[in-house]
């Protein structure tokens, strides 16, 4: 899908700074009275910065090329993502316009996103996965049959053969190449939480969770202490969490699943 060069200039005629600071306001009128009018507000108004800069996040997608790295939908959860921590964290006296302080953040989030996807050191993801949409375009003519279980051995088959990857790479390359499958809203709409956060994993996160939320923003903390009970001793579906940020379920989703490989890493 191709989108057009996105005039920056035009994003900021929304008002964006306008924008952010009642949305600031409101949230720390919400925090000292309790009042959850405020809080509904407050989202609505933040709801809507993150829709009206939405080009602005495929602009820097195409722009840096990262849109032919990562499929845009998961770019489009990255940047409202960084959209969001933008609109929690920008102040006046930046000087500069909201759209340069977000797109700065969400070059990050992205750059550090594809940095972990892909792999660092000798492995390259990323050209693994080029180079497999290659051969399946070379011998099939189209790459959406690339996932029928046959012809991926057939695929990875001939990538072992030139040498592109190796036998103890096949595995997660199978499970990147499954995971960059489109899903429908509807299907992940239903997906439920409760199977991919077993008691064991929640038990481990508690025993050991200052030293894995030190690598943790404020935001990934929240999301993580809702879904794995901390906050009311009661684990929610992501679901309920979304509802309660008033994000959609895949923005929820992105930031527990990043959390998690930023906890792992601790580990080791």
């Amino acid at each position: 899908m191709e989108y057009e060069k996105v005039n920056i200039d035009k994003i900021d005629k929304f008002n964006n700074e306008k924008a952010v600071s009642k949305y600031q306001l409101l949230m720390k009128m919400y925090n000292r009275n309790n009042d959850e009018s405020l809080k509904e507000k407050a989202l609505e108004i933040r709801n809507k910065i993150v829709e009206q800069n939405i080009p602005l996040i495929f602009d820097l997608a195409n722009t840096k090329g990262y849109s032919l790295q990562m499929p845009l939908s998961d770019l489009l959860d990255i940047g409202a993502i960084a959209l969001i921590n933008a609109t929690n964290e920008y102040k006046p006296e930046y000087k500069t316009k909201f759209s340069s302080y977000a797109g700065i953040l969400i070059l990050n989030m992205m750059s550090t996103e594809i940095s972990e996807w892909y792999g660092e050191g000798k492995e390259s993801w990323g050209r693994a996965i080029r180079q497999y949409n290659a051969i399946a375009i070379k011998e099939f003519g189209d790459k959406s049959l690339s996932l029928d279980p046959a012809i991926m051995n057939y695929i990875i088959g001939i990538m072992l053969e030139e040498g592109t990857i190796k036998e103890s790479s096949v595995v997660e390359l199978k499970m990147r190449l499954l995971s960059m499958n489109k899903t429908t809203s509807e299907e992940i709409e239903n997906i439920e939480m409760d199977s991919e956060v077993d008691i064991n994993k929640i038990v481990f996160i508690k025993t050991h969770k200052d030293k894995l939320f030190k690598t943790l923003t404020d935001y990934e903390k929240d999301v993580v202490e809702y879904i794995c009970g901390f906050k009311d001793g009661y684990p929610h579906l992501v679901k309920e969490v979304a509802e309660m940020y008033g994000v959609k379920h895949q923005v929820i989703s992105q930031e527990y699943k990043r959390a998690l490989v930023k906890m792992r890493k601790s580990i080791n």
